[in-house]
């Protein structure tokens, strides 16, 4: 049940590689556009598939999506960003946006400050680029 792959869609939560912690929103102030953060408490990301490992990412009714090197929760009405999902040798996995560039974790103490961002992918991969998918069941 952890390779997101075999399911059509589902309910997930994101953790760092690089601290365990959650992968969150930061929701202070509330905002259309709300940065993906590593956090303290865990969040709820619905994956809808949009072809071979290629989804829409989305917690409530914000999907997540990139602007310039940011990612956010966003809710703007245009087309959901597709992002590419990647498992890894280690089980974990990179997100990725079509042109390679994956979500990174710099590091620090979780809250608004622990911003996720857009880099490169690396070779090889490392901590700060790889993250736990686990279903959100509780």
């Amino acid at each position: 049940m952890n390779d997101i792959h075999n399911l059509s869609s589902g309910e997930f939560y994101i953790f760092s590689d690089v601290s365990g912690r959650p992968i969150d929103l930061c929701r202070i102030p509330p905002a259309p556009r709300e940065p993906v953060i590593v956090g303290e408490e865990r969040l709820g990301f619905r994956f809808i598939t949009a072809g071979e490992n290629t989804y829409e990412i989305w917690t409530g009714d914000r999907h997540i999506r990139s602007v310039g090197d940011h990612i956010y929760g966003s809710l703007e009405r245009i087309v959901p960003q597709k992002w590419v999902i990647i498992a890894r040798a280690s089980g974990d996995y990179t997100i990725e946006t079509q042109d390679r560039r994956a979500w990174s974790d710099p590091g620090g103490n979780p809250g608004c400050e622990h911003k996720l961002y857009l880099h490169s992918v690396w070779q090889p991969i490392s901590p700060q680029q790889t993250f736990k998918i686990r279903p959100a069941v509780d």
